[in-house]
């Protein structure tokens, strides 16, 4: 009896159902033409409020050793806006947690690459013949007995999973890892009404070439689009305020984002390694996280507003910069501008008080403006090593750069440790009076 009771105890404990999901309920996915490529669909429904008779999308199965859903989602999938259960007729308002992530996993394997192409020309030849495509020859598809498709290509196992996904209107919330790593999947259709985007929702969807496009779009969570190695141009939105960690990071190929004007803050390793980012206009911008726009090489430009108060670590290292203007609410740097190779021209205004390796490695600086009074700090120095076993650590283009400060500064800056290996000390012209 003790032991029955444990393991009731157990099974509650751990949330334990009979199945992963609710109900279910068959979905056609139908392909050009309106030809049914498969016969149906089933979609898997969580009941989220029994009351207002709402449900999410889910998954038919969960691993909690590697935090996957399982199911056997495919190729089109068209998610109704409603469905019926038991008589009651339910409004699905969000794609939940894991619902469709991975989705080849746990599904049988596809011989032939080629899936599409030869339900074509499958297709193409019984039409030539008068003869209608019918189930039974969709269905011989995963057969043999077609031999002349087989020199369309290479003979291989391989999952087609998920490649275009439609989203009504109804849906606002699209759950943490939704869609991760459906490496197939191409579009995203509708979405308007989508408020939240969840941390990792399209994570590794190599080859998804745009980002969900919804007006209402207020959350974009960590990791959202990280990985999604073929998306050119972002959507943000004009109602989002954050863009969360890692939200684009190795976006290799992204190269614009657009209505950007309410981003408040660019959270840590949003954009890392997105090596052709070129545009990016973010005027109401705050906060810029940690290796926000490392690596970010063709980023040439950026409005360093004045309502910027903080700039983390490495923020716009290896960036493609070549003009910086620190903003007046920052007082400190630590190596975010380090190894800019294209970086030209920096201004620093008299708030900045302290660096730490700030602008290393920046070989084709030209000139330098500073503010302060009295040369800032700095641990190791701003612009190079003011102190190796040996002596200062001053880089050859260092000599060539000019540094203007205010006018009755110029000997202190000469002096100080960390400032005193420059080309040139010239005075701010506007900092000099006429005596």
């Amino acid at each position: 009896m003790t032991k029955k009771l444990l393991f009731i105890i157990v099974v509650v404990l751990n949330g334990i159902k009979l199945f992963a999901y609710d109900f279910s309920a068959a979905c056609t996915t139908i392909g050009k033409n309106n030809i049914e490529y498969r016969n149906s669909q089933t979609i898997y429904y969580n009941i989220t409020d029994s009351v207002k008779r709402t449900v999410e999308v889910t998954y038919r199965t969960f691993d909690k050793k590697y935090e996957l859903g399982l199911s056997d989602y495919a190729e089109w999938i068209e998610i109704p806006s409603t469905v019926e259960y038991k008589g009651t007729l339910y409004t699905i308002t969000a794609i939940g947690d894991y619902a469709m992530n991975d989705c080849c996993l746990g599904r049988p394997m596809y011989k032939e690459p080629s899936f599409y192409k030869r339900i074509e020309h499958i297709n193409n030849k019984l039409a030539s013949e008068g003869i209608s495509l019918t189930q039974q020859e969709i269905e011989a598809i995963h057969s043999d007995d077609f031999s002349d498709y087989n020199t369309l290509s290479n003979s291989r196992e391989y999952c087609i999973g998920i490649t275009s996904i439609t989203i009504p209107a109804t849906v606002t919330r699209i759950g943490r890892a939704a869609f991760k790593g459906c490496s197939n999947m191409k579009v995203i259709y509708g979405g308007s009404a989508v408020t939240q985007i969840g941390d990792y929702a399209f994570e590794d969807c190599s080859e998804l070439y745009e980002c969900l496009v919804s007006k209402s779009l207020k959350v974009i969570g960590n990791g959202a689009y990280s990985g999604c190695t073929n998306i050119r141009r972002a959507f943000i939105g004009d109602s989002v305020l954050s863009i969360g960690e890692g939200a684009f990071a190795y976006c290799y190929n992204l190269t614009e984002l657009m209505h950007t004007s309410s981003v408040e803050e660019v959270c840590n390793i949003a954009f890392l390694q997105c090596f052709n980012l070129e545009k990016i206009d973010v005027p109401s911008i705050k906060s810029i996280g940690g290796a926000a726009f490392h690596h970010c090489h063709m980023l040439k430009s950026f409005n360093f507003s004045d309502s910027i108060y903080f700039i983390g670590e490495g923020a716009f290292s290896y960036s493609g910069l070549t003009s910086v203007r620190i903003p007046k609410l920052i007082n400190r740097i630590n190596y975010s501008f380090d190894d800019c190779p294209n970086l030209e021209t920096v201004f620093i205004p008299s708030t900045v008080t302290y660096f730490f390796r700030s602008f290393f490695d920046c070989p084709n600086l030209k000139s330098v403006t500073c503010e302060a009074v009295e040369p800032p700090s700095s641990l190791d120095g701003a612009f190079y090593f003011y102190q190796c076993m040996e002596g200062p650590c001053i880089p050859d283009y260092i000599s060539k750069v000019k540094l203007y400060v205010p006018c009755n500064s110029i000997e202190m800056y000469k002096t100080y440790r960390s400032w005193n290996g420059f080309g040139e000390y010239l005075p701010i012209p506007s900092s000099c009076k006429e005596k």
